[in-house]
């Protein structure tokens, strides 16, 4: 008889038979009524089974951890014919694992459907990096969202603008609101900026400046006006050499020009004289023999009280600020100073609450002896409140670095390391903690440490050459001396806006 034919089928079936039992994914067939006829070694080893009858018989179902779930995707298969995805299985030692599934019909040689054959992969170690990058993502927008950093992507060819949600709210605007155009941004600057601010970008486009770096105003939604600082850079050009993409971040400095503005008005009032005036003679406890009527209104004591001697200036000084205000005029009380500045001080008004106050005092002589003192205060209560948030805020901002899993470092547009964690020193293997590393020079602490390296040369040049190219780089391995390899991101500048905040 011939059976040539049997025997290539019998061939065939040998080999679909190896393929089952050396195939990397696990493999199982299950009944239409979900019970488990077969499965391959691969399949035991993923669920911790050490034979095949340990689960053939039993329910696939008992196989997952959430039964439902499972049920579903049978219920699915049977329908439709097929299935794919992700679900979280139960090892025969309780533990859990997640695997990755495409579930087909089993059919009969007259194609009617008699099962299920599934083919999984372990998929868990992907599902851990995946949690790892959602929880830092996570941790460095709470970072970006703190720091209030607003984030622009220009596409220089066509002037569209990718904007972050801080970039709109920062100017009272819902992200929705805003038109992704250049003219978004160029239509809000304050028109006496407008012209500095075109400058400067011209002069980094033409190579004149590194950097874009401008403070400008820009106007609110409410039609009010507030101070940005805009660093961007050039970071993709055409062939032809012609800007082609420019990233950048936008800061509110409002507060801080607030401050500065403060400052010249409080000058200019000591110039002027509309001040709280304090005169005292130079005696114990500073009793005050004038002071101007709006004391009462700043301070909270009436002219009377301190006129009268009920209370003495030094009395009112702040007790754990008084012994250095004294020290203060004691350094300032030789026979050549005219006029001199405290530093910022307390007030203890009547009913107990606290003001700052900034204090110009002029010595008053007679025969070359020191008789009075003219003193010049103005109340900054509020804006010492701010500084001491912002404080607040910057120390929350330092605690978020300091605890993320890795090694970070920021740098400004100067290259001065501005921020770096203990575990940064602690990853190249060196003794350094983020508060010695910060304030340094970026480029001559990565010259002092290039030993590190197994090619010291080639990590000095590779990183220029990406700061002049602002090449970003993901997931870079960089071999050291000792023999360990690290893992690095660098310069996340060609990313969308928000990835870019996290870079």
């Amino acid at each position: 008889m011939d059976i040539t034919e049997r025997k290539e089928r019998e061939t065939m079936l040998q080999q679909y038979q190896y393929a089952y039992e050396s195939a990397l994914s696990g493999i199982a067939q299950v009944d239409l009524d979900g019970e488990l006829t077969d499965v391959n070694p691969a399949f035991l080893d993923m669920w911790g089974y050490d034979d095949e009858d340990d689960v053939i018989g039993r329910s696939a179902i008992d196989l997952w951890e959430e039964p439902e779930q499972a049920r579903s995707v049978l219920e699915t298969v049977k329908e439709q014919g097929r299935w794919e995805g992700e679900l979280e299985a139960v090892r025969a030692d309780g533990s859990t694992f997640y695997a990755r599934g495409v579930n087909s019909h089993l059919t009969d040689s007259d194609s009617t459907p008699i099962g299920v054959v599934s083919s999984f992969f372990d998929i868990t170690e992907r599902k851990e990096r995946e949690r790892e990058i959602q929880k830092l993502t996570e941790r460095l927008d709470l970072a970006v969202g703190g720091a209030n950093l607003g984030i622009w992507d220009w596409d220089m060819t066509t002037d569209e603008v990718e904007f972050n949600e801080q970039w709109a709210e920062m100017l009272g605007y819902s992200l929705d609101e805003i038109e992704p155009r250049l003219e978004a941004w160029e239509t809000r600057v304050h028109p006496d900026d407008l012209d500095g601010v075109k400058e400067a970008l011209e002069r980094h486009i033409a190579g004149a400046a590194e950097y874009y770096d401008t403070e400008h105003r820009m106007q609110t939604a409410d039609g009010d006006y507030v101070w940005i600082r805009d660093i961007g850079q050039v970071v993709e050009r055409g062939e032809d050499g012609e800007p082609a993409r420019a990233v950048g971040i936008h800061l509110d400095i409002d507060d801080r020009k607030t401050y500065e503005q403060q400052l010249k008005d409080e000058r200019d009032m000591f110039t002027q004289g509309p001040a709280v005036v304090f005169k005292w003679r130079e005696a114990e406890g500073w009793p005050v023999e004038h002071v101007s009527e709006n004391v009462e209104d700043v301070l909270g004591y009436t002219t009377e009280q301190f006129q009268s001697g009920a209370v003495a200036y030094a009395d009112v000084i702040h007790d754990q600020d008084r012994e250095r205000v004294l020290e203060e005029v004691a350094e300032h009380s030789d026979g050549e100073t005219d006029q001199f500045s405290h530093e910022p001080y307390r007030i203890v008004t009547p009913d107990g609450t606290v003001r700052w106050v900034l204090d110009h005092t002029k010595n008053i002589r007679k025969d070359g002896e020191i008789t009075h003192r003219l003193g010049y205060l103005v109340d900054i209560t509020e804006r010492k409140e701010r500084e001491q948030e912002l404080g607040r805020t910057n120390t929350i901002l330092r605690t978020i670095v300091e605890n993320l899993p890795m090694g970070v470092l920021v740098e400004d547009a100067e290259r001065d390391i501005l921020m770096a964690n203990d575990l940064l020193g602690e990853t190249f293997g060196r003794p350094i903690g983020g508060d010695e590393l910060t304030g340094r020079d970026c480029a001559a602490t990565a010259e002092e440490l290039k030993d590190l390296f197994a090619d010291p040369e080639g990590f000095i040049k590779g990183v220029t050459e990406r700061i002049e190219r602002r090449e970003p780089v993901k997931n870079e391995e960089l071999p050291l001396a000792d023999g360990r390899v690290l893992e690095r991101d660098y310069g996340e500048s060609r990313r969308k806006p928000r990835a870019l905040a996290r870079g």
